[in-house]
């Protein structure tokens, strides 16, 4: 009885032990607030284009990656944080992030920059034709 009792909780430890994660993993994939979006209005065909996102990384969150999804007349983008443990404090600080759109894209389209909670998408509207310089 008691061998079978030990091999009980030894089974629990040890999974237990599976489900624990690293002190300076992030614990979860925060929304971060984008500020502003910047992008051209017209670009070349065939072309990929650079827009700039303004990232809030407040309150601990650091910037991760720009999440990308497309349908056919729209790219939206989402930026996503890390969580910084411990937290590095709440100041907030804006980082600008270049990110690049590739092609194909079609003749006219809009990117929507997705936020946390119930802030309003960024938009700009994008078309291909003759780029003036």
């Amino acid at each position: 009885m008691k061998t079978a009792w030990f091999g009980f909780v030894a089974a629990c430890g040890v999974f237990a032990l599976a489900g624990c994660h690293e002190s300076t993993a992030p614990i979860s994939t925060p929304r971060l607030r984008v500020t502003k979006l910047e992008a051209p209005t017209v670009i070349a065909p065939g072309s990929s284009v650079t827009v700039v996102l303004t990232v809030d990384t407040v309150c601990g969150f650091g910037f991760d990656r720009i999440s990308e999804t497309r349908s056919q007349s729209q790219v939206t983008l989402t930026a996503v944080g890390r969580n910084r443990i411990p937290p590095m404090g709440c100041l907030e600080h804006f980082e600008a992030i270049s990110y690049v759109i590739q092609s194909p894209l079609p003749s006219r389209f809009t990117v929507v920059v997705n936020q946390p909670g119930d802030l309003l998408p960024l938009t700009a509207e994008i078309e291909t034709g003759v780029v003036m310089d």
